[in-house]
């Protein structure tokens, strides 16, 4: 039977999803990461990064605290979209106003 324990709400990772990838070769957190999603949902890992560091260092014998963190790709935080629209470059393409004097 599968173990479909939720490592990752945000991404609905499972156990055997994280099993499944290190059985494959992914054995350090980054390449897990990036072939499973796992932290990469809106929580940025806080929900589901100590969990997934205990499954792997369990599944590989590899200590814990050796295994390190991840890498954080901005922003962490949401942009709403008209603050970038707001943005000098993203009005780049108009064209300039004309000086009537």
């Amino acid at each position: 039977m599968k173990d479909r324990t939720l490592v990752c709400p945000c991404e609905d990772v499972t156990t055997h999803d994280i099993r499944e990838a290190i059985d494959l070769g992914y054995i350090a957190l980054e390449p897990l990461k990036r072939v499973t999603a796992v932290t990469t949902g809106p929580c940025q890992g806080k929900w589901c990064l100590s969990a997934t560091i205990a499954l792997l260092a369990e599944e590989t014998g590899q200590d814990p605290e050796a295994i390190g963190g991840i890498t954080h790709r901005q922003p962490v935080r949401g942009v709403p979209l008209a603050v970038l629209a707001e943005h000098p470059l993203a009005h780049d393409d108009e064209p300039e106003e004309e000086d009537p004097s």
